[in-house]
């Protein structure tokens, strides 16, 4: 698996919190750029040491084989290139086309995922441990993911990060 998407990018240290807004459009159609996949949109926050030590939390879209796209926050960590869960669709279904905000926050070796629909109450996705060998300077923004071949145009908004 690669982790190739386009992304904007700053360096954090430390403890943080990182918020963004995302909107757009989640439709990805059948059709997939991988063999024997539907296709698939998500748009939101990512945390990274390196292309394979990565953790995402995307508001998210999976076609399933009826032609309805389920949408979803997919909460993700990769270590080693490994993908420790892959993220469900009945891990939190999200609403179709509203906006939503997607929260990471990092304490120590553990990052925390939150989705909102106004900004006032979160939904607690969990948290996963990120290993005690990553340093305490990562790479942290936003992402956006396709393996669909229709056009994907995911909006973000209201990007903050604070210690």
């Amino acid at each position: 698996h690669s982790t190739n998407a386009p992304r904007v990018l700053q360096s954090v240290k430390g403890d943080f919190t990182i918020e963004v807004r995302v909107d757009g459009r989640y439709e990805p159609g059948s059709e997939s750029t991988k063999a024997g996949r539907t296709g698939y949109n998500g748009a939101g926050l990512v945390v990274m040491l390196d292309p394979n030590n990565v953790v995402t939390l995307a508001r998210a879209a999976l076609q399933n084989s009826d032609n309805a796209p389920q949408p979803y926050a997919n909460f993700e960590i990769r270590v080693n290139g490994e993908l420790e869960r892959i993220g469900l669709t009945g891990d939190q279904h999200l609403p179709k086309a509203s906006p939503i905000i997607l929260q990471l926050q990092r304490r120590g070796t553990k990052i925390t995922a939150a989705t909102s629909n106004d900004g006032t109450i979160w939904y607690v996705l969990g948290a996963k441990e990120i290993p005690a060998t990553w340093p305490k300077k990562l790479q942290t923004g936003i992402v956006a993911i396709s393996t669909s071949t229709a056009e994907f145009n995911p909006r973000f908004s209201n990007l903050k990060i604070s210690k």
